[in-house]
C-alpha cells in the first residue's frame, strides 16, 4: 500500500525497502507491483527513480521475476537513464542492464533488439 502513495518520501522508503526485502527473502512479488515500480520510473523526483532502480536492481537477480519488467518496457526506460547527467542513475540502469543480459536468450535478444548494446 505504500508504494500507492504520492509522498516522495513514502515512495523512497518504499522502494528501498522492496529492494532489502526481496534481497534478503528471495520471494516472488506481487504482479501489481511490476506496473507500479514501472510508473514509479518516470516520476518527476529523482530521488523516487533512485529507490526505484534499488528495487528492480534486486528482482532484476532473478531472471523468472524479472520478465514481466521487460515484457512491459523497462529496457527503454532504463535506456533513458543512461542519458542522465546523474552517474548513480546512469550506473544503476547499467547494472541492472547487465543482470537482464545474462538471462535466457530471450532476456539477451531483448537487450539486443532495444539497442542496449
Amino acid at each position: 500500500h505504500l508504494l500507492l502513495s504520492d509522498d516522495e518520501n513514502v515512495l523512497i522508503s518504499s522502494c528501498l525497502t522492496l529492494g532489502n526485502l526481496y534481497c534478503s527473502s528471495e520471494q516472488a512479488i506481487d504482479e501489481g507491483l511490476y506496473a507500479r515500480l514501472l510508473e514509479l520510473l518516470d516520476h518527476s523526483s529523482k530521488k523516487v527513480q533512485d529507490g526505484t532502480l534499488y528495487a528492480i536492481s534486486w528482482v532484476g537477480r532473478d531472471k523468472t521475476l524479472i520478465q514481466p519488467l521487460i515484457s512491459n518496457g523497462v529496457l527503454s526506460s532504463l535506456m533513458a537513464f543512461m542519458s542522465s547527467p546523474d552517474l548513480n542513475i546512469q550506473f544503476s540502469a547499467s547494472r541492472i542492464i547487465y543482470d537482464i543480459s545474462g538471462g535466457s536468450k530471450e532476456q539477451i535478444w531483448s537487450v539486443v533488439s532495444q539497442g542496449c548494446v
